[in-house]
């Protein structure tokens, strides 16, 4: 048995096989414990939580929000996967929820909006951007907008989906990123570069993408939902004066949108 952090405890034999006899019953369709072999482990002192250890899913463990009335259905958002039980510390609410260690669910549906954003580029031809927009309570996504979805693991933690982009040759927008063609040994570069802004156009969020050419030729597109024909421009006035019109905002690392 793991070390338990302050408000929970280990789960005596006879209320763990009760209460897991009721958890059987009472996951909804699509959760990930419907049907799987799971046992109780650990009990919060509310009385609301508990800590399953489970086998074939997506990961080992899960803490379990336990919805008032004894015959009330237990759905996918009403807990969060666990890579490792210590992290049990961070089931509070809260903004921490956010900090880069909390596990959670890729895709998990939520009724509020996200609060933040970080946008991810793989600079190398053929360049690749992903939005990662983060929710209360822990959840993330992460959305295409240039190329391909990058291909994520159920259950991850940010942070470990940081590394994968980053492994991947992937860099968070912080300012004009400098692009590049794959050559045989080593990525060449080609003098472009590639910024981000968010824009607000009659209350719609909007991301838009300047490139920079040598020569000092610009381009700019909407690189989220439907995608307008790209909009050329001889000076990089013309394209303040275009980021202005669409109240934009220069996207410089995690933004928040709350």
């Amino acid at each position: 048995m793991v070390d338990l952090p302050d408000g929970w405890r280990k789960a005596g034999r006879i209320e763990a096989w009760r209460l897991g006899r009721s958890l059987h019953r009472r996951f909804g369709p699509g959760h990930p414990l419907a049907g799987a072999r799971f046992w109780v482990m650990a009990l919060h002192d509310d009385g609301a939580q508990c800590l399953v250890a489970a086998e074939g899913t997506d990961a080992p463990y899960y803490v379990v929000h336990l919805p008032q009335g004894t015959g009330a259905s237990i759905e996918v958002s009403d807990g969060r996967a666990l890579m490792d039980p210590t992290f049990l510390e961070e089931s509070q609410s809260g903004p921490e929820m956010l900090e880069d260690t909390q596990l959670f669910y890729l895709g998990e549906e939520e009724a509020s909006a996200p609060v933040a954003m970080e946008l991810w580029v793989h600079p190398v031809a053929p360049v690749r951007c992903e939005k990662v927009m983060l929710f209360p309570g822990g959840t993330f996504d992460v959305v295409p907008l240039i190329g391909d979805a990058f291909d994520l693991s159920r259950g991850i933690n940010l942070a470990s989906a940081k590394e994968m982009l980053a492994e991947a040759g992937y860099q968070m927008a912080g300012g004009p990123v400098a692009l590049a063609l794959h050559e045989d040994e080593e990525p060449k570069m080609t003098g472009q570069s590639i910024s981000f802004w968010l824009g607000n156009e009659n209350g719609e969020r909007t991301i838009w993408s300047v490139l920079e050419t040598p020569g000092e030729e610009f381009s700019m597109q909407r690189v989220d939902g439907d995608q307008p024909s790209v909009l050329f421009f001889s000076s990089q006035e013309e394209v303040e004066i275009a980021l202005q019109n669409r109240d934009c905002a220069f996207i410089d690392r995690r933004m928040a949108l709350n």
